[in-house]
């Protein structure tokens, strides 16, 4: 390669891939979310009889699929998919450029490519924006046992900044809150759980992700009537009192929930449905623990860190308490958050730290002794 090809690529990962070609998208900031998520496809991979095939359905230079496919030795078949004329063309020379084999680059509309393909094993939707103009047909010619990885990047749509566009993109009301980030996974969580349903299928969150500007989530697609029943029961609402920070939730399709909050008395708000089942499943992030201590990521050791929080938010109850809020609100300094989970474990709660935000825990303790902690 000459010094003039080499000044318009980058590298990242096993990939490389060339820069520069205007009208196609390439974020370096999402490099966490690509090792993450091959890390994750490497797991994934481990589950299947045979080699795992993959789309990526907005593939733009093709740097997500291509880092899929290089980085796991269980990735068979890679179709690199955009409707866009310049990223095809991008993607081909960067298939080249990585002299990858059975790999092919389409042209066109992903969701007649999803109609017309039905031997995918791993729908990777990773648009610019909310990825509902997709989530339908990736899901409808989907089969039993399919991979479904969904990015958004509307989280202040998610997480209730624009509370109408939210009701109206994904039929769920959002509460804008100190626990907005996780709303807004268990928001896009509900929405693909319901459009699973839709089309005879249940689903298995096995890892969800928020950080910065964007939610990630991986299910699998568990066929049955049961089992979409059973996702949609794991649905329901979330209630949220701004007077004294209290919270709860309910599941089901039309739970029963009062008005008012039974800690201060004062009115609360609804938002939902959303998902209320598990973010993740505990054996799935031990698997991409063990791949990620084996690979040379340069985000190798915040990949871990997150995965360690994570595993910690298994078994606990949706939403999380902000230290800091719970402080302000009882007119209380700020304590440091260790002593804060000492004081909660000695009393038999199980409490950890989460991957959403900075000195944020999840408990199974109430809040009133999550009050008597930071007092």
């Amino acid at each position: 390669m000459n010094a003039m090809a080499r000044s318009k690529t980058a590298s990242e990962g096993k990939a490389t891939v060339y820069l520069g070609e205007e009208g196609v998208f390439y974020n370096p900031e999402m490099r966490f979310c690509r090792s993450f998520f091959s890390l994750a496809v490497g797991a994934a991979a481990e589950s299947e009889k045979k080699r795992l095939s993959i789309v990526d359905a907005t593939a733009a230079s093709g740097i997500r699929g291509m880092r899929y496919k290089l980085e796991n030795k269980g990735v068979g078949k890679l179709w690199l998919v955009d409707v866009n004329e310049k990223a095809a063309k991008l993607a081909e020379k960067n298939v080249k450029l990585n002299k990858m084999k059975n790999t092919e680059v389409v042209k066109g509309d992903v969701n007649k490519f999803f109609h017309e393909k039905n031997e995918m094993r791993f729908i990777e939707l990773d648009p610019f924006g909310t990825p509902l103009p997709l989530l339908f047909d990736a899901i409808r010619f989907a089969r039993g046992g399919a991979f479904l990885s969904v990015t958004a990047t509307d989280v202040a749509v998610l997480c209730g900044a624009h509370a109408k566009a939210c009701v109206k993109n994904y039929s769920a009301k959002p509460v804008n809150n100190e626990f907005c980030h996780e709303n807004a996974v268990r928001i896009l969580l509900g929405k693909i759980a319901r459009t699973a349903a839709e089309n005879g299928f249940g689903i298995t969150p096995l890892v969800s992700l928020s950080r910065q500007h964007f939610v990630k989530v991986l299910v699998r697609l568990d066929e049955g009537a049961d089992k979409a029943v059973g996702s949609v029961q794991d649905c329901g609402f979330l209630w949220y009192c701004r007077a004294c920070l209290q919270h709860g939730f309910k599941k089901g399709v039309v739970p029963e929930l009062s008005r008012e909050c039974p800690d201060c008395g004062k009115g609360v708000e609804f938002g939902g449905p959303l998902w209320l089942g598990e973010l993740h499943e505990e054996k799935f992030l031990q698997r991409m623990l063990e791949l990620n201590s084996a690979r040379g990521y340069e985000d190798r050791e915040k990949i871990a860190s997150s995965l360690e929080l994570m595993k910690g938010e298994v078994g606990l109850p949706p939403f999380y308490y902000n230290l800091h809020r719970v402080c302000k609100r009882l007119r209380k300094p700020a304590q440091k958050t260790a002593l804060i989970l000492e004081r909660l474990r000695k009393k038999g709660f199980k409490v950890v730290l989460t991957h959403f935000q900075p000195n944020c825990i999840k408990t199974d303790a109430p809040l009133e002794e999550v009050r008597k902690a930071v007092s």
